[in-house]
């Protein structure tokens, strides 16, 4: 099924890499979950407890705006954009494989 997903990343003052994720949802939204995290229960993250600490000024942006693709197809390309960049923060450097052992898609 396709959906509007897209590639989002969060980078630091000096522009370093720090995350890289894929969502449906629009920028800000996604900005508020990861720094809200604890308001809406939801757990807590190796990046979003960086964040928490130290980064402040750290900008999302969109790598990949978002556009009408498989969620699939999304994380595969997410996964390929972090093994390439590797950001500091991403310790799951293949989510399609995790999101098809957590029972959230098919495998292909």
């Amino acid at each position: 099924m396709t959906e509007y997903f897209g590639i989002y990343g969060c980078a630091n003052e000096n522009n370093d890499p720090m995350y890289i994720g894929s969502s449906r949802l629009d920028l800000q939204q996604i900005e508020w979950n990861h720094r809200n995290w604890k308001k809406n229960g939801w757990y807590e993250t190796k990046f979003r407890k960086a964040l928490a600490t130290e980064g402040k000024n750290w900008k999302f942006f969109w790598i990949e705006e978002r556009r009408r693709i498989s969620r699939r197809q999304c994380e595969i390309e997410e996964g390929a954009l972090i093994r390439w960049i590797k950001p500091t923060w991403n310790i799951d450097k293949y989510p399609f494989e995790h999101s098809v052992k957590e029972g959230r898609m098919d495998a292909v």
